[in-house]
């Protein structure tokens, strides 16, 4: 399959279907799949009521499970402005597992991941960013993850070494919780060696490791850019009401989802490479979802903070 788009879908699992199935099948699963266009869809589930985990998504895939399609291959594939609650991670490269070689033809390159919103949800969140294999030259930017709980996120992107590196990533202007248990465990992205050229620059990261030297001191070995910022509670990024926004269940419920945009007394306030706000622009997601009118959500206010008007 190649050069066609998804738009405008509500990809949705049925709250009955959360009843411990005992494995958490995707939302979405390109297996053999180049230049899609994946823009404006809604991705919304219930928490699995016994593991605990919410289901991933699967960007790009390009193996089956019997290792007998090296042909296979997902390139240039663009996933933008997309509302993802209840969404556990986001497999974002998997060009092939050890079951399958490495095809002459690079595979799993060119994959955009620019303005999603991954709203908050109560379960274990593995890896923002999970099971990067062999990937190349992908470009992660203006994303916000948002996660609840310390400890609720192992790491940002996972890499199995035994299968090979992911090369060429840049991650820019995100909003993103890091890994970590709050005693200097977990980390950012894991291994680091795995990520020979990685680039970041103009990120918000909410630290978890927490321990003697938190990042930016001790990174699991990122090399953070002076561009980067770093805050140590949730509160400290800076949302419009992190209550509210935290509200927001699997099903877009319970909250406003612009309550996660960033206020204008945030660390991350017009911090982006481009001048605009870390993370989500609001308006191009809500443009994307086809949402013309969306009530404003009301701001918290803390101490020497003015209202968002």
């Amino acid at each position: 399959m190649s050069g066609f788009t998804v738009t405008h879908n509500l990809f949705a699992k049925r709250a009955a279907w959360s009843k411990g199935s005992g494995q958490c099948k995707g939302f979405w699963e390109i297996k053999d799949g180049s230049n899609i266009l994946f823009e404006g869809n809604t991705v919304e589930g219930p928490i699995d009521s016994v593991t605990g985990q919410a289901c991933p998504i699967n960007t790009t895939f390009a193996t089956n499970q019997y290792g007998d399609n090296p042909w296979a291959a997902t390139n240039n594939n663009i996933f933008r402005s997309n509302l993802f609650n209840g969404v556990n991670s986001v497999f974002p490269g998997q060009p092939y597992n050890n079951l399958c070689p490495v095809a002459e033809a690079p595979s799993g390159g060119g994959f955009q991941l620019t303005n999603n919103l991954f709203g908050a949800q109560s379960s274990t969140r593995l890896q923002a960013l999970a099971n990067a294999l062999n990937g190349r030259d992908w470009l992660i930017n203006h994303n916000t993850w948002v996660v609840i709980r310390p400890g609720g996120q192992s790491t940002i992107i996972m890499n199995n070494a035994s299968i090979g590196p992911t090369t060429g990533v840049t991650f820019r202007d995100n909003v993103v919780w890091s890994g970590g248990d709050g005693t200097g465990n977990g980390g950012y992205f894991k291994p680091f060696s795995q990520f020979p050229g990685f680039v970041t620059n103009h990120n918000l990261y909410r630290d978890q490791r927490g321990g003697v030297s938190p990042c930016p001191a001790d990174c699991n070995g990122m090399k953070p850019d002076a561009s980067d910022k770093f805050v140590y509670s949730d509160v400290a990024v800076g949302m419009v009401n992190l209550a509210d926004c935290l509200a927001v269940d699997g099903f877009n419920s319970g909250g406003n989802y612009h309550s996660c945009a960033l206020s204008n007394t945030s660390p991350g306030h017009r911090a982006a490479s481009d001048g605009t706000d870390i993370g989500v622009n609001f308006d191009q997601l809500d443009a994307a979802l086809g949402i013309t009118s969306q009530p404003a959500p009301t701001p918290s206010v803390r101490a020497g903070e003015r209202r968002q008007h």
